[in-house]
């Protein structure tokens, strides 16, 4: 049986669940080890130079508190994550019939793992991950001022509540050397300062993306256009009764799968660096579930390298002839003419 028939005897939907059910299994397993390492405290990991900085602050006991809050907060994104991971899965299987919201659904899980990489990443000073996740908890309780206020009457009487909550929780920031630059509405904030780094309250999921997932950032955009019913998103899901959708039902699932891949990638890279251990394994993993997505839509594709190649991949990357390496479909002593 040739490739385009066995494309057509596999049901594309079950197909692309199946990889990101796979992957979701091997996540697990990536979490587990990387908490492991992380306990080590490992020369040089990131963790273990941010947990010394914290120790050795004048105000270590309050930061140690900020600490223990953010592993919290990092676990429900985890458990978000993975929720989301299974309900594309679910999506996909449903034959077609779902098209839009497997990429708000995948828009939604790349937010949150850029979050997660926001938090961890290693290649930050300590202080400015210390801002990281006090603004990350600021905003939280600052938002839920927002969102009472945004229901009216029916929020009013939890407003001195909220109110009461936030100042106290700037007293204790004020307190303890973060400095607050309030926003253009009381009582909100635009940005916390310590030890001369600065982070805004806002997190910036377009710019988390540009930095953790720099050759595929586009993913986002993608998102984002399904997300807000954007005109020039629409056409290629949604046809008409006088006009058919613009994408096939292979490339919606392939890009939809395919988000869900570099996005379990970045979680690997930053982890790997945050506790200093080796996440090869599961990028091998990855990248083959990537590069069977290539092989379903039938197209070749320079995602056909190594999962190293792929990854180290600069933000504008374009082909050279030859660049792509050995293929997928070939080994390296067969010549192309042979395929």
């Amino acid at each position: 049986m040739d490739s385009l028939a066995r494309r057509r005897t596999v049901d594309p939907g079950r197909y692309v669940a199946r990889l990101i059910r796979s992957s979701l299994n091997d996540a697990n397993t990536l979490l587990d080890q990387i908490l492991d390492a992380a306990a080590q405290r490992a020369p040089g990991a990131g963790i273990t130079v941010f947990d010394t900085w914290v120790h050795e602050h004048q105000y270590g006991p309050f930061y140690s508190g900020v600490f223990k809050e953010s592993i919290g907060e990092s676990e429900r994104l985890l458990r978000a994550a993975a929720d989301m991971a299974e309900s594309i899965a679910i999506l996909l299987e449903a034959g077609g019939r779902s098209v839009v919201s497997p990429y708000v659904l995948s828009r939604s899980l790349g937010e949150g793992v850029m979050r997660l990489c926001y938090l961890l990443d290693p290649d930050v000073p300590p202080s400015r991950t210390m801002l990281r996740m006090a603004v990350f908890q600021l905003a939280t309780i600052e938002g839920n001022l927002e969102t009472a206020r945004a229901f009216g009457p029916d929020g009013a009487d939890k407003e001195p509540e909220m109110l009461a909550n936030i100042a106290t929780l700037h007293g204790w920031f004020a307190d303890n050397g973060l400095e607050r630059t309030p926003g253009r509405r009381t009582p909100y904030t635009a940005s916390l300062s310590l030890d001369g780094e600065t982070e805004n309250v806002r997190f910036n999921a377009t710019a988390a993306y540009q930095r953790y997932m720099p050759f595929s950032a586009w993913f986002y955009n993608i998102g984002s256009g399904a997300t807000h019913s954007r005109g020039w998103m629409l056409p290629s899901l949604v046809g008409t009764l006088e006009e058919g959708p613009l994408a096939t039902t292979i490339e919606n699932v392939v890009a939809v799968g395919n988000a869900v891949l570099d996005a379990a990638d970045a979680l690997a890279h930053v982890g790997a660096r945050h506790a200093a251990t080796d996440v090869d394994w599961f990028l091998r993993k990855t990248h083959l579930r990537r590069r069977g997505l290539v092989r379903l839509a039938g197209k070749g594709s320079d995602v056909m390298v190594g999962h190293d190649e792929y990854a180290a991949r600069a933000p504008g990357w374009t082909r050279t002839e030859g660049s792509p390496g050995i293929s997928f479909w070939r080994s390296p002593a067969t010549s192309p003419n042979d395929q």
